[in-house]
């Protein structure tokens, strides 16, 4: 028996599942003087027996039910007990409902107390707790009779739970560290203490955890298993980890350890629940709900895609459930619903994805989703992460937190689907990006359809920048990145065009009364040849303002229709081609040229002549020897 084994009792009140405890171990579980002198247990018990197995015990009083839901979020087999005097009883009926949402698949029932009935009565409860383990789903569960007081089945019992838990092969989940806290504690000269489950991967000393929902950082000090000092703690085995890094009072029961950046606290989830058998009250859409998820207890509203106007009972829903305040959970939990008041279970069942889009975004077609989200298919799971973000992209470190799974298998299929073309990878201030392809596509046809109705509006306006673009966007929820991005797609694809500041489309770009405009501007440049009318001048002849009119001369130089001429002035690019013809011509006969030549061809004033030759000189159609130029490559 290499594995360290989780064994978690249930069973109704004062059946005697802490006596059983102690005859099996030798160990009481009930630590308190409240349950000494009650004769209950009230709160999580636990006993280390031999070398690797840990049994929880669990109170039964169905005031202590969220304690109990708390105890037995990571078991490996269960020991229900029974009393052979009073049978099958509410909680024993609860308890059991409850062991089956948290995912208990295999256990034993000791029916205990068989000292107080006769072998008749005996063998009818047998009967009994054979038919219920049948109606709840349970097949080859032993029933072993027994007296704790008694100290009678004992070794029958101890026989019976070594040879269940050599059947069991526990899958190592390749998941990122994570602990339930269940206790807290402060030992004296060590300091904080906490304990729990390990459920995925292992820690060791000195390794830095992040603690949620505090989101604050500690470090591992020690560590010990069944009361020895180990070099790690490892997924199934119990844990009392020793850390450094946060007060006594910011521990409790309910808070989680996970490797660090591993995983988003959330406020919603999608999950798959069934109803119980039987329904006490009549549970409406978004009805107040306690949620009970590893050793956390939350309140919040739960919503399902079916038709139901009410829960049905014994049957399956696909659940919306928003937390009051944020929790921590992520895909594969499992989930304990109990109703708000009078407080009893109503369901549970597994959660799919947290912080999804709202339920209006999801009811269109909520049962393909749901369908995806069940899937064993990795990469369907990570189509639909990106089918749920829209219009933004996301970083793998992003795509770790909302699925919780380890890092390398995430960026494999990333990768795959990047060479599939249905992801487009990117970099945007210095990390790679991922976006939905398709998500870019859509978001062209938005961004295109957007535009044009801005420009209906005023179609004297050449462009929008990249700021206005988005924040006409803002009710779409396209991200920066996503935006960026899309629109470079846009541009390269020539559905939207750019001039180097602002972005139109096609259409936009080619409207009547913009051309017209265009038109006019080239016409008057045309005619001016060398001796350029300025913006204001523009302006005044068209009866435009100079904003309008600068945006229009951009487009045109986006065009090659005007040339800028060292960005100070600008040339009809005919005009410009004459200019350089000439000069080809000049030196054919010649071998400078100064500026006198070059103000007696275009008629300029020294004010244009500078930066015109500035214009051939880097464009290297001449190159400048001290006060003329000789002819340069470019010609």
């Amino acid at each position: 028996m290499n594995n360290h084994i989780i064994i978690g009792m249930a069973g109704h009140i004062d059946h005697g599942k802490t006596a059983l405890i102690k005859a099996l171990t030798g160990i009481e579980t009930d630590q308190h003087k409240e349950e000494r002198e009650r004769g209950i247990t009230i709160d999580i018990g636990f006993a280390y027996w031999k070398d690797n197995i840990t049994i929880i015990d669990v109170p039964g009083h169905e005031k202590f039910i969220r304690n109990m839901a708390a105890g037995v979020n990571a078991l490996d087999l269960f020991l229900l007990v029974i009393a052979a005097d009073d049978g099958i009883m509410p909680q024993t009926i609860e308890h059991m409902e409850i062991l089956k949402f948290f995912g208990a698949k295999d256990g034993i029932v000791a029916l205990n107390k068989i000292d107080l009935v006769d072998e008749e009565w005996q063998l009818l409860v047998q009967d009994e707790i054979q038919s219920f383990l049948k109606n709840h789903g349970f097949k080859n569960i032993p029933v072993v009779p027994v007296s704790a007081i008694k100290n009678k089945g004992i070794d029958n019992l101890e026989k019976t739970v070594f040879e269940k838990i050599t059947g069991i092969n526990k899958q190592v989940k390749d998941r990122p560290f994570r602990l339930n806290i269940d206790r807290s504690f402060i030992i004296k000269g060590f300091g904080n203490v906490v304990t729990g489950t390990v459920l995925s991967s292992q820690v060791k000393p000195g390794d830095t955890l992040t603690l949620l929902p505090k989101k604050k950082s500690i470090k591992v000090r020690g560590i010990q298993v069944h009361q020895s000092d180990m070099q790690f703690a490892q997924t199934g085995q119990r844990a009392a980890i020793n850390i450094a890094g946060v007060g006594k009072e910011d521990l409790s029961r309910g808070m989680v350890l996970v490797e660090e950046n591993s995983l988003s606290l959330s406020k919603t989830f999608l999950a798959e629940i069934t109803t119980i058998s039987s329904l006490k009250y009549k549970i409406k859409k978004h009805s107040k709900i306690h949620i009970h998820i590893g050793t956390q207890e939350l309140l919040g509203k739960i919503f399902w895609f079916e038709d139901d106007p009410f829960l049905d009972e014994d049957k399956s829903y696909h659940v919306h459930i928003k937390i009051n305040e944020s929790g921590v959970t992520a895909p594969g939990d499992a989930v304990l619903i109990r109703s708000f008041s009078p407080v009893t279970t109503i369901a549970g069942g597994k959660v799919l994805y947290i912080d999804p889009p709202g339920i209006r975004q999801i009811e269109s077609k909520w049962d393909e989703i749901f369908y995806d989200l069940s899937s064993d298919d990795f990469i369907t799971k990570i189509k639909q992460v990106f089918n749920f973000i829209g219009y933004k992209s996301i970083t793998i470190a992003a795509v770790r937190k909302i699925l919780f799974e380890n890092e390398y298998l995430i960026s494999h299929i990333i990768d795959k689907l990047v060479k599939l073309k249905y992801l487009t990878e990117f970099v945007f201030k210095n990390e790679k990006h991922f976006v939905s392809s398709a998500s870019m596509d859509r978001g062209i046809q938005i961004i295109e359809s957007e535009m044009e109705m801005a420009h209906a509006k005023n179609k004297l306006i050449s462009g929008y920048n990249f700021q206005q673009i988005l924040n006409r966007l803002k009710p779409y929820g396209f991200s920066e990145s996503f935006l960026e991005r899309t629109m470079e797609r846009a541009v390269k694809s020539g559905r939207i065009t750019f001039n180097g500041t602002e972005y139109n489309t096609l259409a936009a770009s080619e409207d009547d009364n913009a051309s017209r405009i265009k038109q006019e501007i080239i016409n008057l440049f045309k005619q001016s040849r060398f001796s350029v009318p300025d913006v204001n001048e523009l302006a005044d002849q068209l009866k435009l303002d100079s904003k309008t009119i600068k945006n229009l001369i951009t487009s045109l130089t986006q065009n090659n229709e005007l040339k800028s001429i060292g960005g100070k002035f600008y040339l009809y690019h005919e005009v410009l081609n004459e200019l350089i013809n000439f000069m080809r011509d000049y030196f054919t006969n010649n071998n400078e040229i100064d500026v006198t030549i070059l103000r007696d061809y275009t008629g300029c004033s020294r004010k244009y002549l500078i930066p015109l030759f500035e214009y051939l000189d880097a464009n290297k159609y001449t190159e400048r020897r001290g006060d003329v130029r000789i002819a340069g490559p470019g010609l």
